[in-house]
């Protein structure tokens, strides 16, 4: 049960996520912004705590930074919300978090190339997915998992906003 709701999670952030990006860039809706950012800010900061994808939504938000992604205000706020519930994880339960640090650093390294990637192959991101593969065939398929069930999502919430109802 808890498998499933990590993956269900990491699909509704996808969605989400797309969401709140296109509300903020394409509709000019910031309130309504900032209520998707909140919910996926409290949802990604449970993610980091997750025993599944912890590595790879820790990783990916991280590369986030300096590849500049963290564009609006909006975002700050999902990340430091993200960061602050995290952390009140960590610090108030006997969460007993393993990560490891080396495919924390090789998913965030990839995941850092994507972003670079997208700007230059017209929005194509191989090495994220691509990387999750490799850690697949090692023995540890959660992030490739997570990163399809995300990209899904996000796939997803691209359509509901192509739509413009909300």
């Amino acid at each position: 049960m808890r498998l499933f709701l990590s993956c269900f999670a990491m699909l509704f952030l996808g969605i989400i996520i797309k969401i709140c990006d296109d509300l903020i860039d394409e509709m000019k809706r910031e309130r309504l912004a900032t209520f998707f950012a909140i919910v996926y800010g409290v949802v990604l900061g449970m993610m980091f705590a997750n025993p599944y994808f912890a590595e790879l939504c820790i990783a990916t938000t991280l590369a986030q930074i300096p590849a500049k992604k963290i564009d609006h205000s909006i975002h700050l706020l999902a990340l430091t919300l993200a960061f602050s519930i995290f952390f009140a994880i960590l610090f108030t339960t006997n969460v007993q978090l393993q990560i490891n640090a080396p495919i924390l650093f090789f998913l965030m390294l990839f995941a850092w190339l994507d972003e670079w990637a997208e700007k230059k192959l017209n929005e194509f991101r191989p090495f994220l997915p691509l990387s999750t593969l490799v850690l697949a065939f090692f023995g540890n398929p959660f992030p490739l998992i997570g990163i399809w069930l995300f990209d899904f999502g996000y796939a997803i919430g691209r359509l509901i906003m192509q739509w413009k109802t909300i």
